[in-house]
């Protein structure tokens, strides 16, 4: 039976995507690479929003694949351009995937991932809240 690859874009590890991510793993048929735009919340760092530093507790980046972006906004974390990464735009043109989770719309990222899935005839789900 033939294996699907399904890249999935996400913002930053989070503890409550991290058993998705493991259950998207071992499922027989399919091979993830989860995309992270961000290293957010691996190391304390002081959010605003919350004002607090945010680190987890918990082991974030076991039981599935995944490869960091580079984000080029690095210490923004507001609005559209919190996030740019245009290293997505090869990678899932060019990656193997058959299909790309999108996990919301909200930054110029989510828009580059799109435009690179449409335009490699790569499948789309959108995920958004």
């Amino acid at each position: 039976m033939r294996e699907y690859e399904v890249a999935i874009l996400a913002y930053h590890p989070m503890p409550y995507h991290v058993a998705f991510y493991r259950a998207v793993h071992a499922a027989p048929r399919l091979r993830e690479t989860v995309l992270f735009l961000d290293r957010y919340g691996l190391e304390g760092r002081f959010d605003p929003e919350f004002r607090t530093e945010v680190k987890w507790d918990m082991p974030l980046l076991t039981g599935y694949r995944y490869k960091f972006i580079r984000n080029l906004t690095s210490g923004v974390y507001s609005g559209p351009a919190m996030r740019i990464n245009p290293g997505l735009i090869p990678g899932i043109a060019f990656g193997r995937y058959d299909a790309v989770l999108i996990t919301g719309y909200d930054t110029l990222s989510a828009h580059f991932a799109l435009v690179a899935a449409k335009l490699s005839a790569k499948k789309v789900i959108l995920r958004a809240e």
